[in-house]
């Protein structure tokens, strides 16, 4: 960039740093840089547009679950620790992957043979 002007990206800021200034009603103009000044007071005079994504305001955070709040049926019940049901592939209550089988598991008595 030529010498005394800033990049697109500073330019842009100013601008949006303006908007948001005006539609919060704080703040103040930060830039000593004339060409970053005037964009600021620019943004402030238009409050009502939609920033682009990258100088949105970010989303608060989701409050997360504390471990006392959780339902049994939340965490799958007592003894599973992994939320993962036991029908749905291995022994072990994980998914299988593609192109695996389910193991067959032996009969729990053996079978007796025909004539007995």
């Amino acid at each position: 960039m030529a010498k005394g002007y800033p990049s697109r990206h500073r330019a842009q800021k100013a601008y949006w740093r303006g908007v948001k200034t005006a539609t919060t009603g704080r703040g103040m103009n930060p830039y000593r840089n004339p060409f970053l000044k005037k964009l600021f007071e620019r943004g402030k005079l238009n409050p009502g547009a939609t920033p682009p994504p990258q100088f949105a305001p970010k989303p608060k955070p989701q409050r997360s679950i504390r471990a006392g709040d959780r339902s049994a049926r939340a965490s799958g019940g007592p003894g599973r620790s992994s939320g993962y049901s036991s029908s749905s592939g291995n022994a072990f209550g994980r998914p299988l992957r593609y192109g695996q089988s389910a193991p067959q598991q032996p009969p729990l008595r053996p079978r007796r043979p025909e004539g007995w």
